[in-house]
């Protein structure tokens, strides 16, 4: 899914990107995507950085792991977390983001699948602070054509569970 968002920005924004498979690196870089060895080295060079992972797992250790991006901010970054988790993970991650003076966080699970990814037409569900909402939404209507704020941090995780409840059910 990340792949797919994140060519949806290329024509736009000089794009950078990682993953722990790093069998992808070759691939990756064919699609225009500058590859960085790991989480720390994109944190240096980037300023909105997009989280899309498969496990609260995932997303701990590619923000607080020994090269997370935690280790490489040093100046004003926001952190996307695109993964669909628990809202109380969403919760007690940005808790413990609010202490890096740094760092700003938005809750942004997304719906509709590899192919709306594909077309931009993802449907973004978000929860954190509005106006860091506002300063992205240019950025994110690359790849969403349907940006949702809930509220704050949390709100975005607990649409999605209900989305999936409702689809899946």
């Amino acid at each position: 899914m990340g792949l797919r968002m994140a060519l949806r920005l290329i024509d736009s924004y000089p794009v950078y990107g990682t993953d722990t498979a790093v069998s992808l690196k070759q691939s990756v870089r064919e699609k225009g995507i500058n590859w960085v060895d790991d989480s720390r080295s994109l944190a240096r060079i980037c300023r909105h950085i997009f989280v899309v992972a498969g496990t609260e797992n995932d997303v701990t250790e590619i923000i607080f792991g020994e090269r997370g991006l935690v280790s490489g901010i040093d100046s004003d970054t926001t952190i996307v977390v695109c993964a669909t988790v628990r809202p109380s993970y969403m919760r007690a991650l940005a808790e413990r983001l609010s202490q890096n003076k740094f760092i700003k966080l938005l809750d942004c699970p997304v719906a509709r699948g590899e192919m709306a990814a594909e077309s931009g037409d993802l449907l973004l569900f978000v929860g954190g602070d509005l106006g860091l909402l506002d300063s992205l939404e240019q950025l994110l209507a690359h790849f969403g054509t349907d940006i949702e704020f809930l509220g704050p941090i949390g709100c975005g995780q607990v649409a999605k569970a209900v989305n999936n409840y409702l689809l899946w059910a």
